[in-house]
C-alpha cells in the first residue's frame, strides 16, 4: 500500500481535527474560578469612572486588569483561587493598594468601597490587614479552609472529611466523629448521608452506585482549598440535598516547593483503653491471658512537589505562564 504526502497531510489533519472536536466536548459544572468586584470613589463619595483595577497573584505573579465603568464599579469575571493583592489606580489619585485579598473557589468576592485620596499617583496607600469578604450576591452557608489551615490542625486518619465536622450542623454517621474517607459519612443539617456531593476541581467526585461514597481518595497534602456548603446554596449545586464539598487541588508557584512526610502508628506504641484499664485485676505477666493493647499498625507516606517549567533563556523566562504540581501518598497497613 503506497500512501502519498497529500494523503499524510489529509490525515493528518483529521486526526488533529477529531482530538480539537474532543477537546471541546462540553462538560457541566467544571469550574472553580471566582469573580471579584467593588466600587471605586473618592474621599467626598463620588464615583471614579476610568480607574484602572490590577489583581496580582501572589504565587504565580499573573494580572487582570480592569476599568471601572461610568458608576465606577469594576468586576474580575473569571479568577482563580488564590491570595492576591488588589491595587486601584487613577490620574490625579493616590494609588490605593490592598496586599491580602484571599479569592475562594466559586465566590462571588465583594472587595466594597473603594476610596481614593487626592494626590500624585505616584503615592501610594497600603492596606495590609485581610479583605474580609462579604457574600453579597447569596445567603449561602459555606465555610472555608486555606491549605496553611489544614496543615496545621491535628487530623487522626488524615481523612479530608474530619475538616467537614468543625462546621456547624455536620456531623458523622459515627459515634466518635471520625471519617472513613467517604463523603457519605457526613449528615448535613440531618440530610442523609448519601445526600451529599463532592467535587474536585470542578469534576464530581461521587460514586453513585455506592450509596453516594467518593470514586476517588484525596491526598489533604495536595490540597490547596477545602470547603463545604450547607445551606441555601444556589442552584448551580445541584444533584443533591447535603452537603455541597468542594476539593480545590494545588498548582505550582514561581518557585520550587516540596514535601515529604510519614506518619506512623504500631501497637507497642499505643496506650490501653479505658475499657481495658476498667477491668478486673490484669492476670500475671507471663500466664498467656495478658491483656493486649489495641491492634494499630498504620504508615502513610509520600511526598509533593510543585514549581514553574522553564528553560533558561528560551521559555517562561519569568516563570508567569507555566507550572507543575505532583503529589504521591502510599498507605501500608
Amino acid at each position: 500500500m503506497h500512501v502519498t504526502d497529500c494523503g499524510r497531510r489529509g490525515l493528518a489533519w483529521a486526526v488533529a481535527a477529531g482530538l480539537v472536536l474532543l477537546a471541546a466536548a462540553p462538560v457541566a459544572a467544571q469550574t472553580t474560578s471566582a469573580s471579584v468586584f467593588g466600587q471605586v470613589k473618592d474621599s467626598q463619595g463620588g464615583v471614579l469612572p476610568g480607574a484602572t483595577a490590577t489583581l496580582t497573584s501572589k504565587t504565580q505573579a499573573n494580572t487582570l486588569t480592569a476599568t471601572a465603568d461610568a458608576e465606577g464599579r469594576f468586576v474580575f469575571p473569571i479568577v482563580r483561587p488564590d491570595n492576591y493583592t488588589l491595587k486601584v489606580s487613577m490620574q490625579g489619585f493616590k494609588t490605593l493598594e490592598r496586599t491580602t485579598v484571599q479569592v475562594n473557589a466559586n465566590d462571588r468576592f465583594f472587595a466594597g468601597i473603594l476610596t481614593l485620596e487626592v494626590g500624585a499617583i505616584t503615592e501610594e496607600v497600603s492596606v495590609t490587614g485581610r479583605v474580609s469578604e462579604l457574600q453579597a450576591t447569596s445567603g449561602e452557608r459555606s465555610y472555608t479552609m486555606e491549605s496553611e489551615v489544614i496543615k496545621n490542625i491535628a487530623n487522626n486518619g488524615r481523612s479530608l472529611f474530619n475538616f467537614a465536622t468543625l462546621v456547624p450542623g455536620v456531623a458523622t454517621r459515627y459515634n466518635d466523629q471520625r471519617s472513613t474517607g467517604q463523603v457519605s459519612d457526613l449528615i448535613v443539617n440531618g440530610q442523609r448521608p448519601n445526600s451529599n456531593n463532592m467535587t474536585i476541581d470542578g469534576v464530581t467526585n461521587i460514586d453513585t452506585g455506592d450509596n453516594g461514597g467518593n470514586m476517588a481518595q484525596t491526598n489533604i497534602d495536595a490540597v490547596a482549598e477545602f470547603k463545604i456548603l450547607t445551606n441555601a446554596y444556589q442552584a448551580e449545586y445541584g444533584r443533591a440535598v447535603g452537603g455541597q464539598v468542594q476539593v480545590v487541588t494545588k498548582s505550582g508557584t514561581q518557585s520550587f516547593h516540596g514535601s515529604g512526610y510519614w506518619y506512623g502508628r504500631r501497637s507497642d506504641w499505643q496506650a490501653n483503653t479505658w475499657t481495658n484499664k476498667r477491668a478486673a485485676a490484669p492476670p500475671p505477666v507471663g500466664s498467656g491471658k495478658e491483656i493486649q493493647l489495641p491492634e494499630a499498625s498504620r504508615n502513610d507516606y509520600g511526598y509533593t512537589l510543585g514549581g514553574p517549567i522553564y528553560i533558561p533563556g528560551v521559555f517562561n523566562e519569568d516563570r508567569k505562564h507555566l507550572f507543575f504540581f505532583w503529589s504521591q501518598e502510599f498507605q501500608r497497613r
